[in-house]
């Protein structure tokens, strides 16, 4: 196999397999904070799945990412020169350590979210907002290493 073949692949596993770590802590952080705060506030079940489902793919946002450079990669020219073979290979790399932050961070105002409505569910609305602003903005780092 031709080091070209060989960068692209790596480049395009690391990319995704690396930009699924964070993002999969953050969603299981989600989880477990709406499962928490369903045993506090049954009656807030309804609430707290969209919430927990807007949440979850936000945070997921970051693995998309993560997999459209790996699709790009993958689908790219096998037979490109070395330069560019190294080039692929530090992408899938950069984009790879470029998510884990993002979809961990993207977790932690999800998580805090489901721990306010466990709280008191009737500020769902002003929850949601505030959780929405704080992941988009955990997104930024993701979207630097594109």
């Amino acid at each position: 196999m031709e080091f070209s073949v060989i960068c692209t692949l790596l480049g395009a596993g690391l990319a995704i397999g690396l930009g699924a770590i964070g993002s999969a802590i953050g969603e299981g952080i989600v989880a477990m904070k709406s499962v928490e705060s369903l045993g506090k506030q049954p009656t807030a079940g309804n609430k707290l799945l969209r919430i927990m489902v807007i949440s979850q793919a936000i945070t997921e946002t970051a693995a998309i990412f993560a997999l459209v450079i790996s699709l790009v990669l993958l689908f790219s020219d096998g037979a490109v020169h070395m330069t560019k073979a190294i080039t692929f290979l530090g992408a899938g790399i950069t984009i790879g350590f470029g998510t884990i932050g993002s979809g961990f961070g993207a977790g932690l105002p999800g998580g805090s979210t489901m721990e306010g409505m466990g709280r008191n569910p009737e500020n769902s609305d002003v929850l949601t907002v505030q959780m929405i602003i704080g992941q988009a903005v955990t997104q930024t780092s993701t979207i630097f290493a594109l």
